[in-house]
């Protein structure tokens, strides 16, 4: 869960390696660290083989620490799935592969089993999250099984996201093959693989999966304009010198 020290107390001090404001999520990468080296001296053969650990924090270099950050504790709304996006891509381009959310929000409306504007963003939520590195759905006072919200947003939720993660499976692992050995990152702002094209450094909802996806996540309640189908649309940017099936 945390590995940041309670209410900041490095927050306007300074500490042995500078600022602490700037410096904020140091303690995490210690404490990472100090989970990876008991793991990898205790138990060898077992979880020290193949660390893993979950945190809402991170700092540079974290990577090396089997340590994968998950976005914290967010609210159930349209805007903060906008910006998850961008969080995303903005966090894996720090060089750091490992990224996660609690899909369909952390903070859930209190009807959430029953209210058709809910299961649009979970939807939603769900689709895009099929094309992020760790796959998870988590909530606060919720059962996130998928049928706990009705056969239709089910059938919809496993054809469009879950079904599709599964079939990639030997694609993601493939990909997760070269993270270990080449330092790759399989969710890529489009920077990394088409920089020669500046119009690409600006936008903050595209990215690519691998090689292969041009990801482009739906996360409104109204398509682009008066003319296209609500939430079923939307304008994507395909960068030059490249050819796109």
């Amino acid at each position: 869960d945390a590995t940041e020290p309670e209410d900041l107390p490095n927050m306007n001090t300074h500490t042995f390696a500078g600022t602490g404001n700037y410096l904020m999520n140091s303690y995490s990468l210690m404490t990472t660290q100090a989970i990876a080296d008991g793991l990898r001296r205790d138990y060898p053969d077992a979880q020290g083989a193949r660390v893993f650990s979950l945190t809402r924090s991170a700092f540079a270099g974290q990577q090396r620490t089997g340590a994968a950050l998950w976005s914290g504790d967010t609210s159930a709304t349209w805007d903060v799935l906008r910006r998850q996006v961008a969080a995303s891509i903005n966090y894996q381009m720090s060089g750091i592969p490992y990224w996660s959310e609690d899909i369909g929000g952390f903070f859930r409306p209190k009807d959430q089993y029953n209210s058709p504007a809910y299961h649009d963003l979970l939807i939603r939520w769900f689709q895009f999250g099929a094309f992020t590195p760790i796959f998870r759905v988590h909530g606060a006072g919720t059962n996130t099984e998928l049928w706990n919200f009705g056969e239709s947003t089910m059938q919809t939720i496993n054809a469009s996201a879950v079904s599709l993660r599964y079939r990639l499976l030997p694609y993601i692992y493939s990909g997760f093959a070269r993270v270990e050995l080449e330092g790759y990152t399989m969710q890529r702002g489009l920077p990394m693989d088409f920089g020669a094209d500046p119009a690409v450094r600006n936008i903050a909802d595209q990215f690519m999966f691998g090689d292969a996806f041009m990801v482009t996540p739906i996360y409104s309640p109204t398509g682009p304009n008066a003319t296209a189908p609500p939430h079923s649309q939307r304008e994507a940017y395909f960068p030059k010198g490249t050819s796109w099936v």
